[in-house]
């Protein structure tokens, strides 16, 4: 069993190197009441489960709210308005994801009355454009290895990737960072020589089309 970190990988693949991308993710919505009008300067907060942390914003006169560079993991998502009933759901982040959220409160007198959504982790929806995907802890535990170093992990897992070559492209058409660092050998243009062990990775994400900026 690996020790899991609150580290995240990302794996970036495209004509021309791209900058540094942080492991993060975004959260966001609309926040409506019953008959679907939506709510403006409504609270909306989002807390962390695994280290508390707590994020806090207010939704436009629109009723939209947005919350990037989110640590990835779970949440717990709590919006609030007067004279609605509270409203809670819980999510899971994943790295690169923009995961919309469409909390309907309900009509009350009192904020201590809390409507709980459970769940709302299905709801959630990859809004970019970009092609990729997510290699989860329990895969990167439970997936046989020669070596320890996560670039295996990534030829292993992902079509068209073969040694730091993807669909025939040269090596510096490759970009690998890690929370917002890269880590390619800007003189050869290649993973550097000692990448990070797979005890420092929570999950990656390779994309392969239309990365953002």
């Amino acid at each position: 069993m690996f020790n899991c970190k609150p580290f995240a990988f990302l794996f970036f693949c495209s004509l021309a190197s791209l900058w540094a991308q942080s492991g993060t993710g975004t959260i966001q919505g609309t926040v409506k009441d019953p008959v679907g009008a939506v709510i403006p300067k409504a609270r909306v907060k989002a807390l962390h489960l695994p280290t508390a942390g707590l994020r806090e914003t207010t939704t436009s006169e629109a009723g939209l709210f947005v919350m990037a560079a989110l640590p990835i993991g779970p949440y717990k998502l709590t919006v609030e308005a007067a004279g609605f009933q509270s409203w809670e759901g819980e999510l899971l982040l994943q790295v690169g994801q923009v995961a919309a959220v469409e909390p309907a409160l309900k009509l009350g007198a009192t904020v201590t009355e809390v409507t709980v959504a459970g769940d709302v982790t299905p709801l959630t929806i990859e809004s970019a454009p970009t092609l990729g995907q997510v290699i989860e802890r329990s895969r990167i535990e439970q997936l046989p290895l020669n070596g320890r170093f996560i670039n295996s992990l990534v030829n292993l897992t992902i079509p068209g990737i073969e040694g730091q070559r993807t669909f025939g492209l040269r090596e510096s058409a490759l970009e690998y960072v890690q929370d917002g660092a890269a880590l390619v050998n800007r003189d050869t243009g290649g993973l550097q020589g000692r990448p990070p062990g797979l005890d420092t990775i929570q999950e990656f994400k390779v994309e392969t089309n239309n990365s953002s900026a």
